[in-house]
């Protein structure tokens, strides 16, 4: 929890300098960029968590995989190891896509489809959720053959649960039930 609200102080002085220098974009791109690299790169993470590896040398680290970093970047890589916080790097990053979707008002929407969607279905779905949510919808489509047919979608706090699995799933317990009486 501790590291949660260090990591929340931190994005929250990246977004509000980022935005206060017009780079708010280009800024939210390398977050979204080095994060991937974290993400795929458990051997990174580990050494950033190692407390027998010195602060300069981890912030060299990462400074070394994202060398065209923004002076932003570099000033956030700075606080965390003069802080001796380099291993909250990736929270830091992850609060500060959260906090940017929050302020251009961005939603994260998943649909799980038991078949891929057509690029005018995808287009209709995010539409309608946008009207839903008052938001504009950033889509996760991803394909799930379990579901038999039908979608899952997920947007912010909301599911929807529209598969024949589901349905299926629904009607073997109402028969359960009846059978139990």
């Amino acid at each position: 929890m501790k590291h949660s609200q260090a990591a929340e102080r931190y994005a929250k002085a990246a977004l509000s300098l980022a935005y206060e220098q017009g780079s708010g974009a280009v800024f939210a791109q390398q977050v979204n960029d080095l994060l991937a690299t974290l993400n795929g790169s458990e051997a990174l993470v580990a050494y950033l968590h190692n407390p027998t590896v010195e602060q300069a040398t981890k912030q060299q680290a990462v400074a070394a995989v994202a060398p065209q970093s923004h002076q932003i970047m570099h000033g956030l890589w700075s606080a965390l190891a003069q802080n001796k916080r380099m291993d909250l790097l990736a929270e830091v990053l992850t609060a500060y896509e959260r906090l940017d979707a929050e302020k251009n008002k961005i939603a994260q929407a998943t649909v799980v489809s038991a078949a891929p969607l057509t690029d005018a279905v995808v287009n209709t779905l995010k539409d309608k959720l946008a009207q839903a949510v008052q938001k504009t919808i950033a889509l996760d489509a991803q394909v799930d053959t379990s579901l038999i047919g039908g979608f899952i979608v997920k947007v912010d706090d909301l599911a929807y649960d529209a598969s024949v699995a589901h349905q299926l799933s629904q009607l073997k317990e109402q028969l359960t039930q009846v059978n139990n009486r």
